[in-house]
């Protein structure tokens, strides 16, 4: 049986996609902390949670939910 190709221009993007993100969360922990950085990011991965949630899940996959058009967009913009 032969190993699986290695797909090095997939495997080079994620490993440098990942790698970047530790640097970045090291340089904003290390180097230029803010507390108002630190809360826009909980407020941001919070309000993403709950579009693909209750947005991408819930909207797209149940046909019995149904959501206004203020609330769609919401989903639609995080």
């Amino acid at each position: 049986m032969t190993p699986p190709k290695v797909h090095w221009t997939n495997l080079l993007f994620l490993v440098g996609a990942h790698l970047m993100a530790v640097l970045a969360i090291y340089y904003m922990v290390a180097i230029h902390f803010s507390w108002w950085t630190l809360g826009f990011g909980v407020l941001w991965a919070t309000l993403c949670g709950l579009s693909i949630t209750g947005g991408y899940h819930r909207l797209f996959s149940h046909a019995t939910y149904k959501a206004s058009l203020p609330l769609r967009a919401f989903y639609l913009a995080f």
